[in-house]
């Protein structure tokens, strides 16, 4: 069955590519000789979603189609909010595992393997030209990472559902836990125990219970510019009784090699 385009009765060029994403902007409808703007149309990363509060009609349109030089402008500005939210969280447009030998490079340098890029579904999005790392919830998808590999700006945009704490759980039924700050750390890590990068969530009472009543032992593991607050974070979970230790380091882990990790763990 052919999908049919969405349909409306405005101006194409009310679909502005340069839009800010996530803000509503008003435009008149001609549903009404009234001269306000009831019709309002927000840009997503994935095209523009629109609705008139006087008549009613509401719809989406997808950013796919839109000529080259549209397409330029949606890339340069498709990044105007590093940290973005959604009710569901979808794949990027065009995601494919083929990722672009200067991604590769990129994944490479961040000490990550062949290996490690296809089991953790790595991949790339050509309309966003952004190598993408995904975050899974039991098997929901959570959140997504997306590194420029351009001149984009900013360098990196994160995607995340609402109302959830998001973490990149690297489970593979260890008896030890290390929390990292990282999406690299946790995967180098997931080679010598269980793992768990906070993206943008802090370290909580909530997260140290939890892990708690799953592992023998919980590491933190944040880098040397981080090692106050997680020296604060251990003298309070131990008062609670849970069995935390830090790691200390001079470097973060995320740009530590394999081996280099294994060390200290």
């Amino acid at each position: 069955m052919k999908i049919q385009p969405p349909q409306y009765d405005f101006p194409e060029s009310y679909f502005d590519p340069a839009a800010p994403i996530g803000e509503w902007v008003r435009y008149h409808h001609d549903c009404s000789n009234k001269p306000d703007k009831s019709l309002s149309i927000i840009r997503t990363p994935k095209g523009w979603g629109w609705k008139c509060h006087r008549c009613g009609i509401h719809g989406f349109k997808s950013a796919r189609g839109l000529s080259p030089e549209e397409m330029i402008k949606w890339k340069n500005t498709i990044s105007n909010k590093p940290y973005q939210e959604e009710k569901e969280v979808q794949l990027p447009p065009e995601f494919t595992e083929n990722i672009p030998p200067e991604g590769l490079a990129w994944l490479y340098t961040m000490g990550l393997t062949d290996t490690a890029i296809k089991e953790y579904g790595i991949g790339y999005s050509p309309v966003y030209d952004r190598v993408i790392l995904l975050v899974y919830d039991d098997e929901e998808l959570v959140a997504w990472h997306a590194k420029s590999l351009g001149i984009t700006k900013p360098e990196i945009i994160y995607m995340r559902k609402k109302g959830m704490p998001i973490y990149f759980k690297v489970q593979k039924g260890h008896s030890r836990v290390v929390i990292v700050d990282n999406i690299f750390a946790a995967i180098k890590i997931g080679q010598f125990a269980d793992s768990y990068g906070l993206m943008t969530i802090k370290l909580s009472d909530a997260l140290a219970k939890n892990l708690a009543n799953r592992y023998d032992k919980i590491l933190v593991w944040l880098g040397p510019r981080k090692e106050r607050k997680v020296s604060k974070f251990i003298i309070r979970q131990r008062a609670l009784g849970y069995p935390v230790s830090a790691i200390k380091s001079d470097k973060n882990p995320k740009i530590l090699l394999p081996e280099e990790i294994g060390e200290y763990l």
